[in-house]
């Protein structure tokens, strides 16, 4: 889609990233009861699985998201890989802070 909003397509996951949270889901089978709603949009993306890391300097508020979804299979996500995106997380996070204090 052109454009579309988190919170209402994906409130569960919105809701644990603008907590601070990673979400690693390895089945989209899997995700609580009360997150049905990102089930079914996951669903509608076609997404098996999926990592989604809050984008946020230091303890500072979160302004985005970096997402790795798989859409192929059923993916587990071992620990040591989402701390390998949580490290490129938060480079993203200090470039894009820079570039927006530089503008």
């Amino acid at each position: 889609p052109e454009r579309l909003n988190a919170k209402e397509v994906f409130p569960w996951t919105t809701q644990k990233v603008l907590a601070g949270e990673t979400v690693a889901i390895a089945k989209i089978t899997e995700i609580p009861a009360e997150a049905a709603r990102d089930r079914e949009s996951f669903g509608l993306f076609g997404t098996k699985s999926g990592v989604y890391i809050p984008l946020s300097i230091g303890k500072g508020p979160v302004f985005g998201v970096l997402g790795f979804a798989v859409v192929r299979e059923e993916r587990e996500w071992p620990k040591r890989v989402v701390q390998q995106f949580q490290l490129v997380a938060q480079i993203f996070a200090n470039a894009l802070a820079r570039i927006l204090l530089l503008a």
